[in-house]
């Protein structure tokens, strides 16, 4: 797990002792290093590691990273109370790793989540993997290429018709159900 601590940028500038080490990076009087990113201050974590005690007032934003293998969870966004985690997955040739990305307030809330995700507690109220609605551009281009085609042929079939239909002796009686039968057979041809 991948965590990083980020600071309220107006409190990181009147602690005392903040010395840079060069390249964006500082340090705190008990061993804390900052980095500076964005015009963000942060500091990182180890899953096991613990906000220290006085940087906890400082702390605006959590970002956690969380990669684990095992049974592969659903793409999507999980959410519990105010906590929402966007989790996907990556394959490679011999095996999937979950990611799940946090943006929490408490490293405890992120901790609580990603442990329901990876044992399968909970469901993603948004899922990536749900069937679209719609069609794709080639499936609708292929429709429209069938209907144009289905367009030709029928007015081909209209245009031989009204020239039987104008052919001397063709129609000297004309009633309904014999133009009727003659447009099913042509209809039919189709």
């Amino acid at each position: 797990m991948s965590v990083r601590c980020f600071l309220n940028p107006s409190e990181v500038e009147r602690l005392h002792g903040l010395k840079s080490l060069g390249h964006n990076m500082f340090t705190l009087p008990g061993g804390v290093r900052l980095y500076l990113a964005e015009e963000r201050y942060y500091f990182e974590l180890s899953d096991l590691d613990e906000i220290p005690p006085s940087m906890e007032g400082l702390v605006e934003e959590i970002s956690v990273l969380h990669h684990w293998k095992g049974a592969r969870r659903e793409a999507g966004i999980y959410r519990e109370g105010e906590v929402e985690a966007e989790v996907s997955y990556q394959c490679t040739s011999t095996e999937a790793t979950n990611i799940a990305r946090l943006q929490v307030k408490k490293i405890e809330d992120a901790k609580s989540l990603v442990r329901k995700i990876m044992t399968g507690v909970i469901r993603p109220v948004e899922s990536y993997e749900g069937s679209q609605n719609g069609k794709s551009r080639q499936e609708l281009e292929g429709e429209l290429e069938a209907a144009r085609f289905g367009e030709s042929k029928l007015r081909e079939h209209v245009f031989a018709f009204v020239d039987k239909m104008r052919a001397p002796k063709q129609w000297l009686w004309c009633r309904k159900s014999t133009v009727a039968a003659e447009l099913l057979k042509i209809v039919a041809k189709k």
